[in-house]
């Protein structure tokens, strides 16, 4: 990845988009995001997309990484119940053969009261 970041210093070379979700769990092995913003600074055409479940992650980072960091937050609303519910037949389109849909409403329900985490839904389905 350095020698293909390397290659893209040029104006002719295409912009790179490197997009990485839940990197909230990185936030034990800061110095594992603080090698990725580098990569910034070797003047590669690179763009860095950082998605978090932790709205004040910046925050909770040190020093060093919030000063090479410039960003711009995007706060997404979580999901009512009736999008949990929608999720639901989507996913898992033979659910109601087996699960009253008054069942499903209550879990679409709690998930929505909790954090509207879908990872919720997917481990209750597990369980059934």
């Amino acid at each position: 990845l350095n020698k293909l970041l390397a290659e893209g210093k040029g104006n002719s070379e295409p912009t790179k988009i490197i997009i990485l979700d839940e990197i909230d769990q990185f936030i034990n092995d800061q110095n594992f995001l603080y090698n990725m913003l580098e990569w910034l600074s070797i003047g590669s055409k690179l763009i860095l997309v950082f998605i978090s479940n932790i709205i004040d992650l910046t925050l909770k980072l040190d020093s060093k990484l919030q000063s090479r960091l410039k960003y711009s937050t995007i706060i997404f609303k979580p999901y009512s119940y009736l999008e949990v519910q929608d999720i639901i037949f989507i996913k898992y389109p033979d659910i109601r053969t087996f699960v009253q849909k008054d069942a499903i409403t209550f879990v679409a329900k709690k998930i929505a009261n909790i954090n509207s985490d879908i990872r919720l839904l997917e481990k209750m389905y597990a369980r059934m």
